[in-house]
């Protein structure tokens, strides 16, 4: 979770993404606000809400991108 700190040394650098550790979005806001040191929170949203501003919209120029988001 550094990298949420210091991302400068991990441009360009593959990391592994597969975890033994089961998490849910919950789980994850949980990390996030360890390493930041403030408050994270994950709140569900539909995906046809999240869709239209940050898949269709924001990314009008790249439909491909866009539709693996979607996808």
């Amino acid at each position: 979770m550094k990298i949420l700190t210091d991302p400068a040394p991990h441009i360009s650098e593959p990391y592994d993404l597969n975890n033994p550790e089961l998490k849910d979005m919950h789980g994850f806001a949980e990390d996030y606000a360890a390493v930041l040191g403030r408050p994270v929170t994950y709140v569900p949203e539909d995906v046809e809400t999240w869709n239209e501003p940050y898949a269709d919209t924001a990314l009008a120029t790249l439909p491909h991108t866009a539709e693996h988001l979607k996808t």
